[in-house]
């Protein structure tokens, strides 16, 4: 990963943070505005496509960040990478029909 792409995915993780303490009323920006920002800056990132999908999937699995994020953002990006990693990790029964 070379520089420009870690700095893209601190920036991510920094705006999952500002969502995060906006969802705990922490900051003055709604979890909405905060929930655009970050949707916004992944489109404008998309040759980070792999290293964001590593992150939503990284968010998915921890108990502490707000699954919201990638709920909101997969509303409008539909990335069947997301959709089968939830299908496949998160989806208590293997009825697929």
């Amino acid at each position: 990963m070379g520089a420009e792409m870690s700095d893209v995915i601190e920036k991510f993780d920094t705006l999952c943070d500002e969502a995060t303490a906006a969802f705990g009323e922490e900051l003055d920006i709604s979890y909405e505005m905060s929930l655009l920002r970050i949707l916004k800056f992944v489109k404008e990132n998309l040759g980070c496509k792999e290293d964001f999908i590593c992150r939503f999937e990284n968010i998915l699995m921890s108990n502490n960040s707000p699954f919201e994020v990638v709920a909101f953002c997969m509303r409008e990006l539909q990335w069947s990478e997301i959709k089968d990693f939830v299908v496949l990790t998160m989806n208590p029964s293997q009825d697929h029909s």
